[in-house]
């Protein structure tokens, strides 16, 4: 199964070197509003980002997954113009942050209206098999994130959503874990909702875990924090 970059499908064997969760630009929810202090400038910003992809491309890298949530600044025309100037292969994300540091106030309402799952579903659907908005990048990856004791009922609509769209499609699964915890929880409940789990070494916690990575994919990982 080829690898959806932000520049089109890129065969696992050619991914080379990946560093399997980065974020090329991130903003906590509620950025967005601070146009006078925090404004985003494209071009710096840019100029920035591929000083860095330069740096990484001369070591070696070639790969890089940009775990981004949809509402933490996630921008996949941006993530292309680092490809494109850069030569790195990015993979742009679909998900949701963790209830905690994310935009909740959104889907709480939209839920709070009808089917939830079947919205978060079709959205991470869409995004995979079509494209994200009007951009025509397709996600590579989805992202999904609980906090630290338990995975609320707000984060399980996003991993229950996750779970399924990655059995009909074999897109891969990357989790942030909060403070490196529930890892196993969140394997089992992705693997009871039926994501197709094969076995991945965290080597950052130096202990096995399964992971929802389709077979012949290039695997993701879990990490302890944005």
């Amino acid at each position: 199964m080829p690898a959806q970059t932000v520049n089109g499908p890129v065969e696992a064997s050619a991914l080379g070197v990946t560093l399997p969760h980065e974020h090329v630009i991130f903003g906590y929810p509620g950025y967005q509003g601070d146009v006078t202090l925090g404004g985003f400038d494209h071009g710096a910003v840019l100029a920035q980002c591929l000083t860095v992809a330069g740096m990484i491309r001369a070591r070696g890298v070639q790969t890089v997954v940009d775990a981004t949530p949809n509402e933490c600044g996630r921008d996949p025309l941006f993530l292309r113009e680092v490809a494109q100037q850069s030569g790195l292969n990015i993979l742009c994300s679909s998900g949701y942050y963790y209830e905690g540091e994310g935009g909740t106030a959104y889907f709480k309402f939209r839920f709070s209206l009808g089917d939830g799952f079947q919205e978060v579903y079709d959205m991470m659907l869409r995004e995979v098999t079509e494209g994200i908005g009007g951009t025509g990048i397709r996600a590579g990856v989805l992202k999904i994130a609980s906090g630290r004791d338990a995975i609320s009922p707000y984060e399980s609509v996003f991993f229950r959503a996750a779970a399924r769209v990655q059995r009909e499609t074999g897109v891969p699964i990357i989790t942030h874990t909060q403070e490196g915890r529930l890892g196993p929880q969140q394997a089992e409940m992705l693997v009871g909702e039926g994501a197709d789990p094969q076995p991945h070494r965290d080597r950052a916690h130096g202990r096995q875990h399964r992971r929802a990575v389709p077979p012949g994919h290039p695997g993701t990982r879990r990490d302890g924090g944005l």
